[in-house]
């Protein structure tokens, strides 16, 4: 039970750390280019993550007329599985496995990355 506490935990913070990341690359881009950048939501865009995930939430979905409708639906999370079994590769220790075989099933995942974007179109 604990193990899932932490994961969820780590989980959550990671999420957490990509939002300000692209805050962080936003405000950058925005300065090499000598524009403003993102500071219109909160004390100089620490809210505008916060934004960017109402504005991804609000968006509508665009769906395709002609459509496998659970097929569809299921390709975007077997692209999220397969990023977050890079992460579970990455962060936990497997002690039946060795470390060539751990590059190993890191190139097999990443050959598979390939699928669900080619039967999303």
């Amino acid at each position: 039970m604990f193990n899932i506490i932490i994961f969820v935990v780590t989980f959550l913070l990671a999420l957490l750390s990509v939002a300000f990341f692209t805050l962080l690359e936003r405000k950058f881009l925005s300065l090499s280019q000598l524009r403003k950048g993102p500071n219109k939501v909160g004390f100089f865009g620490i809210l505008q993550p916060f934004a960017d995930a109402v504005k991804l939430f609000t968006n509508e979905i665009i769906v395709p007329i002609r459509r496998n409708k659970n097929f569809f639906l299921r390709i975007a999370p077997l692209t999220l599985g397969l990023a977050l079994i890079f992460w579970l590769i990455i962060q936990l220790e497997f002690k039946y496995i060795n470390v060539k075989y751990r590059v190993i099933i890191f190139l097999v995942i990443s050959g598979l990355r390939v699928f669900p974007i080619f039967f999303a179109g």
